[in-house]
């Protein structure tokens, strides 16, 4: 056999999930290894390579008692950090679970639908600025965007096949993403909502072992959430408006013309489910796509705010699979996939646009902490407020940095007490140093800056990108 034609036979062997997940994830993989290095952490990433720094009963005393989200990425960061700490390295895990989405994704919407539609969506999502931006980044959004496209797929495949092992992979994924992150019991909850909906369907015993099963699994976290006293984590989230609702769907795709595309397909998939007999698939995906933000929605008005867009990346396959599913039922074949096309090639340019920070923040924390060591002198101390914007500094400031004044302690939990619990208690200190630095973040920052200018002269201000501040005052203290 010449070795062209034995080249077309092997092809033609391979399972066409593998021809349509393998080139998506090198698009993905370009796309982000091209620049996912250049950028520094921002301040969430230095949070959780913090976090993932603790030793084991540091960390299961913050986990419980400080801050319960993301305990799982934290957990498997920590192992990664036993080989290394720099920013491409501890990004790299983030890539993995974003690549290992695809195949979920494309399994999932080859269930709900068809392989057409399941190709669609995997084009889609490989491209997409969220998906991108969100992939190179050391935070924990790849992966419960992982576990929870995947908590679908044996899912669906649960209640159309009725094996046990099916129920059972959902359960461990579907309290998986939970402790990836809390926000993905919205998800679980929708899809719960969507077993009682469909129930006439679902093999109810094997649904309530699993219910029960995803229940047993994350009570410990949520325990932890409920007497933990961790409201605190989102206590600088503002009320939401009712423009916020609609804007997910833009923050989604980063463009109004990539929304008008999509949205073009998302009204078609409606439309295509309202003529459909089995309308099932449609209201997983809409269940999915819209309770979570409008539970959010709807506590941020009862309780605290809890409505932030990220927190809602855990619908994105849902919206991609209506458009894709949109897309594919067009009844133009060559329309519906000049459109994806076209929703592809507005994605690809919104992530060449936006490189190195799509979606992410950019806090130059190392240049204002290399700008402070450069100009400190010694009986220096520093101010740090709010509290939490030690986390940044600790990382970039070497052991040779001026005194700590506020907050206490440079590490998140335990440590050496090196400042003070207040500033009350602070400004106590300050007659002790000459010169004292203020470190502030985009936090409110009243309080630290009134006590400084009623103790002492502002005599250098500097703004870095990101919004971090660094400001020098000399209190007249003599050494």
């Amino acid at each position: 056999m010449a070795p062209r034609a034995l080249i077309l036979t092997r092809a033609r062997t391979l399972p066409v999930g593998v021809l349509v997940v393998g080139p998506a994830a090198v698009v993905t993989l370009a796309l982000v290894l091209s620049s996912y290095a250049r950028r520094p952490f921002w301040f969430d990433e230095l949070v959780s390579v913090e976090i993932a720094g603790l030793g084991p009963s540091a960390f299961v005393d913050y986990v419980f008692g400080v801050e319960s989200n993301m305990a799982l990425y934290h957990a498997v960061l920590a192992l990664w950090l036993q080989v290394g700490d720099d920013e491409a390295w501890v990004r790299l895990p983030s890539i993995a679970f974003a690549l290992t989405a695809l195949p979920f994704l494309y399994g999932l919407g080859r269930r709900l639908f068809d392989r057409r539609t399941a190709a669609l969506a995997v084009a889609l999502m490989c491209v997409n600025v969220t998906f991108v931006g969100y992939a190179r980044d050391a935070r924990g959004y790849a992966l419960v965007l992982l576990l929870i496209t995947a908590s679908s797929f044996f899912l669906v495949r649960g209640v159309q096949d009725a094996r046990g092992r099916d129920w059972a992979g959902w359960s461990v994924f579907a309290a998986l993403a939970v402790w990836a992150h809390l926000f993905a019991a919205l998800v679980v909850a929708a899809q719960i909502a969507w077993l009682f909906v469909e129930q006439r369907s679902v093999p109810r015993r094997q649904a309530l072992v699993a219910v029960a099963g995803t229940g047993a699994l994350v009570l410990p976290l949520l325990l932890a959430v409920v007497l933990g006293g961790q409201s605190a984590q989102l206590d600088w989230l503002d009320r939401p408006g009712l423009r916020q609702l609609p804007g997910l769907a833009e923050w989604f795709v980063e463009g109004r013309a990539t929304l008008v595309v999509y949205g073009v397909g998302v009204v078609a998939a409606l439309a295509a489910g309202a003529r459909a007999h089995d309308r099932r698939p449609y209201t997983l995906l809409l269940v999915w796509l819209l309770l979570p933000p409008a539970a959010a929605f709807a506590l941020s008005y009862v309780g605290d705010p809890v409505y932030l867009y990220r927190f809602f990346i855990v619908g994105l396959p849902a919206f991609v699979l209506l458009a894709a599913a949109g897309f594919a039922r067009l009844r133009l074949l060559w329309l519906g996939l000049a459109l994806a096309a076209l929703a592809c090639a507005l994605s690809l340019r919104t992530v060449e646009e936006c490189r190195p920070d799509c979606k992410l923040r950019y806090d130059a924390w190392e240049a204002a902490s290399a700008d402070l060591q450069a100009r400190m002198r010694p009986g220096d101390a520093i101010l740090v407020y709010p509290e939490e914007v030690r986390t940044a500094l600790d990382h970039y400031l070497g052991p040779d940095r001026p005194r700590l004044l506020y907050p206490e302690r440079w590490g998140l939990v335990r440590g050496d007490v090196e400042g003070s619990a207040s500033l009350q208690a602070a400004q106590k200190l300050l007659a002790e140093h000459p010169r004292v630095w203020l470190v502030t973040w985009w936090l409110p920052a009243g309080p630290a800056r009134e006590l400084l200018r009623s103790h002492a002269r502002l005599v250098d201000a500097r703004e870095f990108e990101g919004n971090v501040h660094l400001a020098l005052f000399r209190t007249g203290a003599r050494r």
